[in-house]
């Protein structure tokens, strides 16, 4: 379902269909998109000649124990200040945290359903990580264009990556080649 720009949906929604969660916000030249996750089987890219400089968009999603346990079992970072407690708890952070590449995963999702969308090109990205973020924190990802390059339709955005609270917890810039043209996909559920 594409929610149409001038439509704001306000809902409590899950991560897979049935469950009660958050749900996703995007700004595209003003005007706030509310896309439920729910009932959002499409997403849609915005071309590039249709970006401009300062649209923003939002990704966000409540990490949970599954999250940490399935991304460390995926990139191989087993580092127990991820998954023990025990051991997490005589770190400096007193407790166990979530692995910043999978705060930078949630920069790479943002890209791909969001600003630009489907068909983007994740080219570089560059990432400081201020705080942690802890299971069960709602990170909401921004995305902001700041520059476009139009011989080679490479966008830089800014990024930021906040908790439920505001709190800041990574800061930084992604390079992509935006899509040419306008891609609708299906959108897999999440396992």
């Amino acid at each position: 379902m594409w929610v149409a720009p001038n439509r704001v949906i306000r809902a409590a929604v899950g991560r897979r269909r049935g469950d009660a969660g958050l749900g996703t916000r995007s700004w595209y030249r003003g005007r706030t998109i509310a896309i439920l996750n729910i009932a959002m089987t499409k997403v849609r890219s915005v071309p590039y000649a249709e970006i401009k400089i300062g649209d923003r968009a939002e990704f966000v999603r409540q990490v949970t124990e599954g999250d940490v346990r399935s991304f460390a079992l995926l990139s191989g970072d087993t580092n127990p200040v991820h998954l023990d407690e025990a051991y997490a708890k005589t770190t400096p952070f007193g407790g166990r945290i979530v692995h910043g590449s999978l705060m930078a995963a949630h920069i790479s999702a943002a890209l791909a359903t969001k600003l630009p969308g489907p068909g983007t090109i994740y080219l570089e990205e560059s990432l400081r990580f201020r705080r942690p973020a802890r299971i069960g924190d709602v990170l909401t990802t921004t995305l902001v264009v700041e520059e476009k390059r139009d011989d080679r339709k490479f966008v830089r955005f800014e990024a930021q990556v906040t908790n439920q609270d505001g709190t800041l917890l990574a800061t930084g810039h992604a390079l992509v080649l935006a899509p040419s043209e306008r891609i609708e996909v299906e959108l897999p559920e999440r396992p």
